[in-house]
């Protein structure tokens, strides 16, 4: 991932900005909890503050601040409204000019370098265990049903066959009722990854497998790294490893390129279903593709895409090649950061404990959010 990269998506530049505001508060206490000026005040301010952070400072930035910075971008992304007016600012070319020095550290972080690398270490290993959990809901009494593994058999196509007919049957329902005008207000589905058909969802957890109970997990972005998140605060985390012999197929999203060729190899045409909800974000009348999942299992076992990928990729309106249609875009949306999607899973349990969120009595301060292993 080049600096460059970084600031070409909103939510890289989202990341950057909110490292160079903890660096500033990490160098001058003083300074206390002051609101940084990108969300009220204009674009001359903005850099004017980033240009008053020693870009050398960010090198000092712990790994909690990392992840924060990340979390706060992960927050603010949405695909039904128009963007917060933070990410307006900071998208402004003076707002950018100033972010370049502080992206060009941040990439060179010894966190991120090792948040963004591939699933796999090598054939056959992952990385880090392989993570999901199962949230407990406060609305409903009881967690919510845990997904089944998706096999490479008969369960497998079918829950990839499902998910196309929900996609098909919202195409046709979106083409037959939603309004002409692109900017009337009317919502739907927005997300790209095959959700809702029991298939298996991981991020890494490194190191947590072998927690004691009642240990500080930190804040991973397997818990807070998560769009649209409702806020959950507690759930039963399920590790997973590959069966022995097992050595997947892996699609690794690492940029907007490996993202929009995806898309082509596999290309889904959806613009009646996300044509109004995309135009809120992106101001874009465009024709809209997604990948068609039920293709890319006969080729791959999981797709993966790394945070890499995420900063430089979601929220953003891609041009594909105009031989799918003269405006052809695509969306990366509702995928968390470092988050696996498996449409064949080769994998097999090994281990679950409970998890919860400590109240640090800190509001909605993402730096000082701690989750642990319960201790019973």
């Amino acid at each position: 991932m080049e600096a460059e990269e970084l600031l070409t998506g909103p939510r890289g530049r989202r990341f950057v900005v909110e490292a160079v505001y903890r660096a500033r508060v990490r160098a001058e206490p003083a300074m206390g909890r002051a609101a940084p000026p990108w969300p009220y005040a204009g674009a001359s301010a903005a850099a004017d503050f980033l240009r008053s952070v020693d870009p050398a400072s960010l090198r000092g930035l712990s790994e909690r601040d990392v992840m924060a910075s990340i979390v706060e971008s992960v927050y603010s992304a949405m695909y039904w409204q128009p963007p917060h007016a933070e990410d307006v600012t900071v998208a402004d070319p003076q707002v950018v000019e100033a972010l370049r020095p502080a992206a060009g550290i941040l990439i060179d972080h010894p966190v991120l370098a090792a948040l963004d690398r591939p699933l796999l270490a090598e054939p056959g290993r992952l990385a880090h265990p392989a993570a999901h959990i199962d949230w407990v809901d406060h609305v409903y009494p009881g967690r919510r049903v845990p997904p089944h593994l998706s096999r490479t058999d008969e369960q497998g196509r079918d829950k990839l066959e499902r998910w196309r007919r929900r996609t098909d049957d919202d195409v046709r329902r979106a083409r037959s009722d939603r309004p002409g005008d692109v900017t009337a207000l009317h919502g739907g589905e927005w997300w790209v990854p095959p959700t809702m058909v029991g298939l298996l969802a991981t991020t890494p957890l490194p190191g947590a497998d072998a927690l004691e109970p009642g240990a500080d997990l930190g804040m991973p972005l397997l818990l807070q790294g998560i769009e649209d998140s409702f806020d959950l605060k507690a759930g039963t985390v399920r590790f997973f490893d590959l069966e022995p012999g097992v050595a997947p197929r892996v699609y690794e999203v690492d940029s907007t390129t490996a993202w929009a060729r995806l898309v082509a190899a596999f290309p889904l045409d959806v613009t009646p279903a996300r044509r109004h909800e995309y135009y809120q974000v992106t101001g874009l009348d465009v024709a809209w593709f997604m990948p068609d999942w039920q293709r890319v299992a006969e080729e791959y076992d999981a797709v993966h895409v790394t945070v890499g990928g995420y900063l430089t990729t979601a929220t953003r309106a891609i041009r594909l090649d105009p031989a799918l249609a003269p405006d052809a875009h695509t969306m990366l949306a509702g995928w968390n950061p470092d988050q696996a999607y498996w449409l064949a899973a080769p994998l097999g349990e090994a281990g679950r404990y409970d998890v919860e969120l400590v109240d640090s009595g800190s509001g909605d301060r993402l730096d000082a959010a701690t989750w642990r292993r319960a201790a019973t």
